[in-house]
């Protein structure tokens, strides 16, 4: 049976409460275009001021979707995976000598995490779409990685710090165990202060997060990126990912059409 427009629109409660305005997703990444277009026009009597819609790759839609709804393609998201072995448990992590990983207590996130946070966003698609308010991008972050440091969305937040100081934070992964048997570990936020690039840091945080993983029972990684994060996506390429799924992410501001 086909889908209808009103079958596929459904309110994106947590976003709307985050961003202070109402927010939907269309729920049917395999929507033809009419349906899209149908949700889309019942978003726009519902007064809905943003839209979501994550479609196959396949599923291009046609321009005049996107003029009469004021929509764009803001995001090409890549799920990489890479399966977790023994050595991924027992192996000694190869960290420069000067600094260590840790977890970061449970608790309130400090100012140099929301700082990190806010800056493993570069590439988002609530920041390159110029009609999303900049204030609104960072509080997204700043919730994501509060919420990380409280354990309600993540079950560790690792970070890496000079071996003689374990406040000043130069890097931060978080993490999620997902599933029962078997499980996955999937990194949710992953950044490295841009005075300490270079140096290794970034794949230092990767493989303490296989680490952890794998010690607690999981046989696979998963991590998200922008396929447009060039650099990101190499990086996880060099670490053993491949890209799994592939997803087209639309923003549609019905209201401003």
């Amino acid at each position: 049976m086909a889908q209808s427009g009103d079958d596929i629109l459904a309110p994106a409660e947590w976003d709307s409460r985050c961003f202070g305005f109402p927010v939907a997703r269309i729920t049917a990444e395999t929507a033809p275009a009419t349906a899209v277009a149908e949700a889309l026009a019942r978003a726009l009597r519902r007064g809905y001021r943003l839209v979501y819609w994550a479609g196959l790759p396949t599923r291009n839609l046609p321009g005049e979707v996107l003029q009469s709804f004021a929509g764009n393609l803001v995001d090409r998201k890549v799920t990489f995976r890479r399966d977790l072995t023994d050595a991924d448990r027992d192996g000694p992590l190869r960290l420069p000598p000067d600094v260590v990983v840790t977890a970061f207590p449970r608790g309130p996130a400090s100012a140099a995490l929301v700082d990190l946070a806010i800056a493993s966003g570069g590439h988002s698609r609530f920041r390159v779409d110029a009609r999303f308010p900049p204030s609104a991008f960072e509080e997204l972050y700043r919730t994501w990685i509060e919420r990380s440091a409280r354990g309600e969305i993540a079950d560790a937040v690792l970070v890496v710090t000079p071996a003689t100081d374990a406040n000043d934070i130069g890097g931060m992964v978080t993490i999620a165990i997902e599933g029962t048997e078997p499980q996955c570990g999937r990194i949710g936020l992953i950044a490295v202060h841009a005075r300490l690039r270079g140096r290794g840091l970034g794949g230092v945080l990767l493989q303490a997060a296989h680490q952890y993983m794998a010690r607690r029972g999981c046989h696979r990684a998963l991590v998200t990126t922008q396929l447009d994060n060039v650099s990101a996506c190499r990086s996880y390429e060099h670490a053993g990912y491949v890209a799994d799924t592939t997803r087209n992410i639309y923003h549609f501001w019905p209201l401003a059409s």
